[in-house]
C-alpha cells in the first residue's frame, strides 16, 4: 500500500535552540556570546533561535531608537570586539546624526557617554531578556550582516522601566523569524603589494594629516593596513613597542595621575572613556581596569602587536598607543585625555617614552624630543 508522503515542516532553528537548551544545562552561568562560539554560529543566530522566549527582533530604525532613550535614563553601553570589552553608564543626550560619502553616522559625547556609531553596519536589532541570579537583566542588543555584535545597551537599576516598556512596545517588530538570513563572509580586499607603494609618498601624506579623517582617508588611498603603514612611514612616526606594555602603561599612569583616552571598536561602533584609573586586577587571561562608572576588559593572551604611533594634528602631534590581536585586529587605543585644540602635555609624552620598544635599535631614538613633520 501506498502512503502518502509525510510533510514536516522542519526548522533549523529549533535544533540550535535545543543544543543551546543543553549547553546552558550543563554550564548554566555561560554569556550568549560564548555559547554562540561553542555551538559555532553566529551570536544573532543564536538570539534569533530564542525569538518568542527571551528575545524579540526590533525594528531597524537605530536612529529612532537611539534618540528614544533620552527618556530611559542611566544606562550602561557595551562595546566590544574579540580582545577588548569596554563598559560605561551614562545617558543618551545629545545625539547628532550625519550622513556624509554615503556613511550614516550617529555620535554621543554628553552624560558620561561617548560613541561613534556607523549605522550603515547594524543590520539586526533585539530586545534580550535574561534570568540572572539579582533578577532579570533586560538590553538592547544590535547585530552586523554577519550577525557579530556591534553594540550592546543594557538597563541598570536606575533606569526608568516605564519609559523603557514604552520605547519596546514602539518598536517592537511585527515580524519575529526564528532564522536570520545572514551574509556570508566576503573576500578581504586585495591590498597593493608593499614592494609597490609609494612609501616616500605615504610618509609625506601622513606628515600633512591634520585630523584622524586624513588618517583613514591615506589607508583607503593607498590600500594598506595600519601595521603596514606604521611599519614603513618612519621609526620617528610609529615604532613598536612590546605587547605586554598594556599593564606598564596603566601602572605608570596610576602612579602619576596621568588621565588617558581609551576607545574600544568594532565595525559598527567604537566608544570612548576620558579620565583617570582607580583600579586594575588581572584574572585569568584578563586585565581588568574597575573605575565605578567604567569598567575595561583585554584579554592580554591575544596581545600580539603593540605600537607607539605619532599623528599630526592642527594642535600639535598626537601620540597614541595601539595594540592588536591574534587575528592583525585593532583591539584598544590608548591616548592622552586633551582639550579640544589644546596641545597634548609633555608628562604623556614622557610616559610613552618608558614603554620597552620591541626593536633595539628604537631605544636609541629620542622619543622624547621626536617631532613630526
Amino acid at each position: 500500500m501506498n502512503h502518502p508522503a509525510l510533510e514536516i515542516d522542519y526548522d533549523p532553528s529549533d535544533e540550535l535552540k535545543l543544543r543551546y537548551e543543553l549547553l546552558c544545562q550543563q554550564q548554566p552561568s555561560l554569556r550568549t556570546r560564548d555559547a554562540a562560539r561553542a555551538l559555532n554560529v553566529p551570536e544573532a543566530e543564536l538570539i534569533a533561535a530564542c525569538v518568542n522566549d527571551n528575545s524579540f527582533h526590533l525594528d531597524n530604525r537605530p536612529e529612532d531608537l537611539l534618540t528614544a532613550l533620552e527618556t530611559v535614563g542611566e544606562v550602561l553601553v557595551v562595546t566590544r570586539n574579540e580582545t577588548a570589552i569596554l563598559e560605561k553608564k551614562g545617558y543618551f543626550k545629545g545625539l547628532t546624526f550625519n550622513t556624509q560619502n554615503g556613511l550614516n553616522t550617529a555620535r554621543s559625547n554628553n552624560s558620561g557617554i561617548d560613541l561613534r556609531l556607523l549605522l550603515n553596519s547594524w543590520r539586526y536589532g533585539f530586545l534580550v531578556i535574561e534570568e540572572r541570579h539579582i533578577g532579570r537583566n533586560k538590553s538592547l542588543q544590535f547585530f552586523d550582516r554577519k550577525g557579530q555584535a556591534v553594540q550592546k545597551i543594557y538597563m541598570t537599576q536606575n533606569s526608568n522601566e516605564q519609559a523603557f516598556a514604552k520605547i519596546i512596545s514602539q518598536f517592537i517588530s511585527s515580524q519575529q523569524p526564528t532564522y536570520l538570513d545572514l551574509a556570508p563572509e566576503k573576500a578581504s580586499e586585495q591590498l597593493i603589494p608593499e614592494r609597490d607603494i609609494k612609501w616616500r609618498e605615504v610618509r609625506k601624506n601622513w606628515q600633512e594629516m591634520q585630523s584622524s579623517h586624513d588618517f583613514f582617508q591615506l589607508l583607503i588611498g593607498t590600500k594598506v593596513t595600519r601595521q603596514q603603514a606604521y611599519d614603513n612611514v618612519g621609526r620617528d612616526l610609529a615604532y613598536e613597542i612590546l605587547p605586554n606594555a598594556l599593564q606598564h602603561l596603566c601602572e605608570l599612569a596610576i602612579r602619576e595621575q596621568q588621565p588617558l583616552a581609551f576607545a574600544v571598536g568594532n565595525n559598527g561602533a567604537v566608544q570612548f572613556h576620558n579620565g583617570t584609573i582607580q583600579k586594575t586586577n588581572e584574572y585569568g587571561r584578563w586585565f581588568n581596569i574597575l573605575n565605578e562608572d567604567f569598567n575595561l576588559h583585554i584579554n592580554t593572551h591575544r596581545l600580539t602587536q603593540a605600537w607607539v604611533i605619532r599623528k599630526p594634528h592642527k594642535a600639535g602631534p598626537i601620540t597614541s598607543v595601539e595594540f592588536f590581536d591574534d587575528n592583525d585586529h585593532l583591539a584598544l587605543q590608548i591616548s592622552i585625555e586633551r582639550k579640544e585644540g589644546m596641545p597634548e602635555p609633555t608628562q604623556w609624552r614622557e610616559l610613552v617614552s618608558q614603554l620597552e620598544p620591541r626593536s633595539l635599535e628604537i631605544s636609541a631614538l629620542n622619543v622624547n624630543n621626536a617631532t613630526v613633520g
